[in-house]
């Protein structure tokens, strides 16, 4: 659990790093963890992704807000919050590690509100 957290983390700066490369980029997908990233925000689905409605949630309003980034950072939002989604699926599996993310989503969710408005976001 404790290295869910620890990952969580370091997408999350990761992603405040990337968005600082933007210029007005938003930060990228608040939470821990952030597995690797493959596909593009139009593959993501806004559904029930993660049985994690915090985290479902996230990841609806982000996949929305992408293409309002600078350019330069709408791919490295993109690749966060692929590696954040395939690491959010593997801490899923576990009743504790839906609890963890439903925090962590909900935090990250929190955090990033103000910069998403910033970008013209619906947050």
């Amino acid at each position: 659990m404790g290295r869910i957290r620890v990952r969580l983390m370091a997408v999350f700066v990761t992603a405040l790093a990337c968005s600082a490369c933007g210029g007005n980029a938003a930060p990228p997908p608040a939470t821990s963890s952030t597995p690797p990233a493959s596909a593009t925000p139009a593959s993501t689905s806004p559904g029930t992704e993660f049985g994690v409605v915090e985290c479902d949630d996230y990841v609806k309003k982000y996949v929305a807000c992408i293409d309002k980034l600078a350019p330069a950072a709408q791919g490295a939002a993109r690749q966060a919050l692929e590696q954040s989604k395939a690491a959010w699926k593997q801490a899923a599996m576990t009743e504790q590690g839906k609890a963890t993310l439903a925090t962590a989503c909900k935090a990250m969710s929190d955090q990033s509100a103000p910069a998403m408005r910033a970008q013209g976001c619906t947050w």
